[in-house]
């Protein structure tokens, strides 16, 4: 299957969650991603602005900003249409960007290197840790820019882990993928 298949056979099935479902699952996949030292041991976390039917993340944020750690969420900025590392301060200080989605206002640009641990969304992923975002290559860009050192973990459904998708060479594997199931590698 190619790309463009996959995305909208996942969204087919993501969109078909009820909300309880997704309150439920993302609860399931927070907890697993709070006991990992990656997360205990990071000081300034990248998360993004869930929407739709993705892996709640607002209760992530909201734990996050008051344990004290530096939350960072990526932000459209300049004339390329390019997403930024923008500080997060409050959920009073966010509005709404392209594709509905919420982000930091104004922007706050954080030095990409302050950044230890991506939290990444996606539409497909794959056992080998692959991932397929919806192609617009925004969140690629991105994630091209967070050095290789950084651990960048997708959180999804398990609904929306394949055993293989195609690869391209730009993609960036994921350090682990959590579920509500599991935590890829085991």
């Amino acid at each position: 299957m190619d790309k463009n298949t996959i995305r909208s056979i996942i969204l087919q099935k993501r969109n078909a969650l009820t909300s309880q479902e997704i309150r439920e699952k993302s609860r399931l996949i927070h907890e697993k991603l709070l006991s990992l030292p990656e997360f205990s041991g990071a000081g300034a976390i990248c998360l993004y602005m869930s929407f739709g039917s993705e892996v709640r993340t607002p209760e992530l944020i909201e734990h996050c900003f008051g344990v004290g750690k530096k939350v960072v969420i990526p932000a459209m900025a300049g004339s390329l249409g390019e997403l930024v590392p923008a500080e997060f301060e409050g959920f009073d200080k966010l509005k709404e960007a392209a594709m509905g989605i919420m982000e930091p206002f104004p922007v706050k640009q954080v030095p990409i290197e302050e950044i230890s641990l991506v939290i990444a969304p996606g539409v497909a992923f794959d056992e080998k840790l692959n991932r397929i975002g919806f192609g617009k290559g925004y969140y690629d860009k991105f994630l091209a820019k967070i050095p290789i050192g950084v651990p960048v973990i997708a959180i999804a459904f398990d609904l929306q882990v394949l055993p293989e998708i195609p690869v391209e060479p730009h993609d960036r594997k994921m350090a682990k993928i959590i579920t509500e199931k599991r935590i890829i590698p085991e």
